[in-house]
């Protein structure tokens, strides 16, 4: 069976950290693979890549991509979340990467027909809460969590192999048994 990746996304305190160790945790053929990691694939402390520039997490997409041969690869989150960094900082700011950002993505990034998406359906109201983000840092900040909103409910509307669950209706534990469905579906299927 071929390897197969699931990039989770969603907005601040979605859940797609805790959703990804777990199921690390709890399957033999998953492996998790660190929001920001370097290139010997050991994930970099948040407080180490705030105020980065957008090169830092292209080249962090690029590592994710090279780090692991396991069944199974769990990305907490991926390339949308760079590219929608981007975005909304052309939406914010008029000051876009996104250009460039895609540009370098397409040249390094190796082409996948296995990749899966779990988006974690939050709202900019749940996400400010549950993140508890500095109201100077930019997801603090709601009209950027709106955004980023806006760009992932664009991304995900014409991809294939997108898994929707809702965050904010349902607890952690629903949330993660839905999540556990999709990865033993997905194994199941394999075969």
């Amino acid at each position: 069976m071929s390897q197969d990746i699931f990039i989770f996304e969603g907005l601040p305190g979605s859940g797609k950290t805790s959703l990804t160790k777990h199921l690390d945790q709890k399957y033999d053929y998953c492996h998790r693979v660190g929001e920001v990691i370097n290139s010997e694939g050991e994930e970099i402390p948040q407080e180490e890549h705030y105020d980065k520039e957008w090169e830092f997490f292209v080249e962090s997409e690029i590592n994710k991509f090279q780090t692991n041969n396991e069944e199974v690869i769990l990305m907490d989150r991926g390339f949308p979340s760079t590219v929608s960094h981007g975005f909304c900082r052309e939406v914010m700011n008029r000051e876009s990467p996104v250009k460039e950002i895609m540009r370098e993505l397409k040249e390094k990034l190796p082409e996948y027909d296995n990749i899966n998406y779990i988006y974690l359906r939050n709202n900019p109201e749940t996400s400010l809460e549950r993140a508890k983000h500095d109201h100077e840092d930019i997801w603090g900040k709601k009209s950027f969590l709106e955004a980023t909103q806006l760009f992932y409910e664009t991304f995900f509307l014409e991809r294939q192999n997108v898994y929707e669950i809702d965050v904010v209706d349902n607890n952690l534990e629903e949330v993660k048994r839905e999540a556990e469905a999709i990865i033993e579906r997905n194994q199941y299927d394999g075969y």
